[in-house]
C-alpha cells in the first residue's frame, strides 16, 4: 500500500489494494482516509470540518475510476463523529448542486440528521456536534456567498436557526478554493443555540418522534430537538 500523510489536516490517506483467494474475485482498489484530529463527543473547528470534506470530495487519484462506488464513513462507535461528517457533507453537496434554488429551498439541519438517524440511531451524538453542523453550514454559506439568499426566507435577525450560525467569536478561517482569501471573523453578540430541555416535537418530513432509547448512559449527549418551520424535500447523498 501507498501512504500520504498531510501533516496539516492530521490525514493519512492509503491507497490499498485487495485480492480475493479466488481469482475470479478480481482486484479491488481501496483509497482510505484516516482522520486523526478529532476526539470522540468533541467537536472541531467548523474550517477544519470543511477544509477535510472539501480535501476527500477533491481528492484526485492516481487512477480514474469509472464508477464511484459510494463512501463508507466510519469513527469508533459509527455515530457521533460519522454523522456530523455525513449531515456535513450532505449539505456541502446540497449548496454545490446547481439545480437547487436557495431563494424557494429551506435549509433544515435537524431533518437531516433525522434521516440520519433513521437509517442508524444516534447519528449526531452530542450537543458540541449538532452546534457544530450548524456552525459549519452558516461559514460555507459564507464561504460561497450564498448565507444572504438563505437568510431572506426568515424573518429577522432574532430567528434561533439564523443565530445559530453564528461562529465563536474570533478566528480565521482560509478557504481552499481558488477565488477566496483569508478572512477575519467576528462576532459581536452572544451565540443563540438550541434549548437544553428536549422537545416533544415530530418531523413531518421524515416521520420522527423524539423517542429516546436508554440503552447506555451515553444517551445524555443526544441533542434536544430545535423549534421547527415547514420544509421542503431534501436531497440525500449516496452512502
Amino acid at each position: 500500500q501507498k501512504v500520504l500523510y498531510q501533516r496539516e489536516l492530521d490525514l493519512r490517506i492509503r491507497y490499498i489494494h485487495l485480492k480475493g483467494i479466488n481469482r475470479n474475485h478480481g482486484e479491488h482498489r481501496v483509497i482510505h482516509y484516516g482522520f486523526t484530529g478529532w476526539k470522540d463527543f468533541n467537536a472541531i473547528e467548523p474550517s477544519t470540518l470543511l477544509e477535510l470534506i472539501d480535501t476527500i470530495n477533491n481528492h484526485d487519484p492516481e487512477e480514474e475510476r469509472e464508477n464511484e462506488p459510494p463512501e463508507v464513513v466510519h469513527c469508533s462507535a459509527g455515530v457521533g463523529r460519522t454523522g456530523t461528517y455525513i449531515a456535513v457533507d450532505t449539505i456541502v453537496r446540497m449548496l454545490d448542486d446547481q439545480s437547487n434554488d436557495l431563494q424557494t429551498m429551506e435549509l433544515d439541519v435537524m431533518s437531516i440528521v433525522y434521516h440520519l438517524r433513521k437509517d442508524r440511531m444516534k447519528m449526531v451524538q452530542t450537543y458540541a456536534q449538532y452546534v457544530l453542523v450548524n456552525h459549519c453550514v452558516g461559514e460555507y454559506l459564507r464561504r460561497t456567498n450564498q448565507l444572504g439568499l438563505v437568510a431572506r426566507q426568515f424573518s429577522g435577525d432574532d430567528d434561533p436557526y439564523i443565530n445559530s450560525l453564528v461562529l465563536p467569536k474570533q478566528g480565521t478561517v482560509r478557504s481552499h478554493y481558488s477565488n477566496m482569501s483569508e478572512r477575519k471573523y467576528s462576532t459581536q453578540r452572544s451565540v443563540s443555540t438550541i434549548g437544553t430541555q428536549r422537545s416533544r416535537r415530530q418531523s413531518n418530513l421524515s416521520g420522527h418522534e423524539d423517542r429516546y432509547i436508554r440503552r447506555n448512559h451515553e444517551d445524555d449527549h443526544l441533542p434536544p430537538i430545535p423549534p421547527r418551520r415547514s420544509v421542503s424535500v431534501q436531497n440525500s447523498s449516496d452512502y
